[in-house]
């Protein structure tokens, strides 16, 4: 998949401009600031020139359903205008050029646009934030995960973007989520993500936790009640630019090196090498974790309830000896880390 930069700066001006509606000073602005070096007489070119320089996946998931349509209706509406006619009619109407060939095999019925189709929506955030977690991207876009509610959310997320539906697949304990996705992983690739990510950041945030982020603790009689909550990722990139898109909510958080490359590591119960530096963010002051809570927040339900404890912890209990007895009468530790007790064992507080 080639990337042409000039082509994927006109690509940035038109997501967002479909997200926001901003005016051509604003997109110039925060474009900018994304790292898409452009003018603001560039952005007025793309804008009010109603012309598409290429065909690229991302263009033709957005536009290709709409023209199909067009030179299905052109055809009906005029019965003697041929396919390079249409081509014609479309770019004007459009600002896409389609080849005539294309219409000629569109108007006749004998095929249709096979790219998956794409809506500007705010569930694309988090779509693009779990793609840059835990899915594959080579010829096509799979999330395989444990957590069936992630599948779910995924497949939801995916249902509201492209209009189509998806199933979730159960296959040796992973809930199996798949698409051909060239657009998305086009996103990726060429970097527009971080304009997906900056318009649609609570989503694009809850995808990439969902993935990659956790709720760790440490729990012990001293008393020691230390709540942190992790982003694990070996793109430093990724993880400093959600950095500040956590800033922009207000939450500090800090980048560590988590492995060294090359270091055994045990992963689904296999030991592995660790090919690359891999990295952690952390989000460790108490004020900033609740702002996450508040903000954010996960999708996966064993994840968002054990951040609600730990939240009402907090606010309920100013020593950390209330803490830590309040933390294990909901959760017990074993070799997974804390589970939470059984709701017949499990004492009801008041965090009224």
């Amino acid at each position: 998949m080639k990337i042409n930069e000039r082509l994927v700066k006109f690509e940035a001006v038109l997501l967002l401009r479909k997200a926001t509606g901003w005016r051509a000073e604003r997109i110039t602005k925060t474009l900018n600031e994304l790292g898409f070096s452009i003018s603001l007489n560039t952005v007025r070119h793309y804008l009010y020139h109603n012309e598409l320089p290429e065909l690229s996946p991302l263009i033709k998931s957005l536009f290709y359903h709409k023209a199909y349509e067009l030179a299905l209706k052109l055809k009906e509406r005029n019965p003697k205008w041929n396919h390079k006619r249409i081509s014609i009619e479309i770019k004007r109407k459009l600002g896409i050029r389609i080849s005539p060939k294309t219409i000629y095999y569109w108007i006749t019925r004998r095929g249709k646009p096979s790219i998956v189709p794409l809506k500007i929506h705010l569930e694309l955030g988090y779509v693009i934030g779990a793609l840059l977690s835990d899915c594959t991207r080579t010829t096509y876009v799979k999330l395989a995960v444990e957590d069936r509610d992630y599948a779910e959310s995924f497949a939801h997320a995916l249902d509201t973007v492209t209009g189509r539906k998806y199933r979730v697949k159960e296959r040796d304990g992973y809930y199996i989520v798949r698409t051909r996705g060239s657009p998305l992983r086009y996103i990726v690739k060429s970097g527009l993500w971080k304009v997906v990510a900056y318009v649609y950041l609570k989503e694009f945030l809850q995808g990439l936790f969902d993935g990659d982020g956790s709720v760790t603790m440490r729990v012990s009689p001293r008393p020691e009640f230390i709540v942190r909550i992790t982003l694990c990722d070996s793109n430093l990139e990724l993880l400093e630019f959600t950095k500040r898109l956590l800033r922009k909510l207000g939450i500090e958080s800090k980048i560590l090196l988590n492995r060294k490359r090359g270091t055994k590591t045990t992963i689904c119960g296999r030991e592995c090498t660790i090919n690359e530096d891999c990295w952690v963010l952390t989000i460790n002051r108490q004020k900033d974790i609740i702002k996450f809570y508040k903000h954010v927040g996960f999708r996966i339900q064993r994840k968002q309830e054990k951040l609600r404890d730990v939240v009402e912890i907090l606010r309920k209990y100013k020593s950390n000896r209330g803490r830590v007895r309040a933390w294990k009468k909901l959760y017990v530790k074993d070799k997974g880390g804390w589970i939470k007790r059984t709701p017949q064992t499990t004492p009801t507080f008041n965090f009224s």
